[in-house]
C-alpha cells in the first residue's frame, strides 16, 4: 500500500495493516513486543499473516505509526526485523517531518515503507 493523497480519508481504507493498527492503537504499545534489533527509538510489532509491519508511538502526537511493512523470513538476509534495522540505520524508519504533518482524521498513519 502507498501513501495515499491528502484527500484521501484514511479511515475508510480498508486494508488489513490498517485494520490491525487500528485494533492496536488505542492501548499500544501495551501487548506488543519490541523489535530487539532496533534501540532507540522502541519500535513494535505487528503481524498480518506473514509479514510483519514496525510501529513507533509519537507520543508528542498522539499517534501510532506504522512505519514499515515486509515479509518474515527468519534467518534470512532479506528477514523483515533486519530489514527494519536496516531502514533505522539508514535514518529511513521513522516518518518524516513533512509525513508527520499530514492531516488526521482520526486514523491511525499509514506506512511510508510497504514491500511484500
Amino acid at each position: 500500500m502507498g501513501l495515499p493523497e491528502l484527500s484521501v480519508d484514511l479511515g475508510d481504507v480498508e486494508d488489513p495493516w490498517l485494520k490491525e493498527l487500528r485494533r492496536v492503537a488505542p492501548h499500544s504499545p501495551r501487548g506488543q513486543k519490541r523489535i530487539l534489533s532496533i534501540g532507540s527509538p522502541m519500535m513494535f510489532r505487528l503481524r498480518v499473516s506473514n509479514e510483519r509491519g514496525a510501529t513507533w508511538v509519537d507520543e508528542s502526537r498522539n499517534i501510532v505509526w506504522l512505519c514499515a511493512v515486509h515479509r518474515r523470513e527468519e534467518g534470512s538476509d532479506d528477514d523483515a526485523f533486519v530489514w527494519f534495522a536496516e531502514l533505522h540505520g539508514n535514518n529511513q524508519l521513522l516518518p518524516t517531518e513533512g509525513q508527520a504533518q499530514r492531516p488526521r482524521r482520526g486514523s491511525p498513519a499509514v506506512p511510508q515503507h510497504t514491500y511484500a
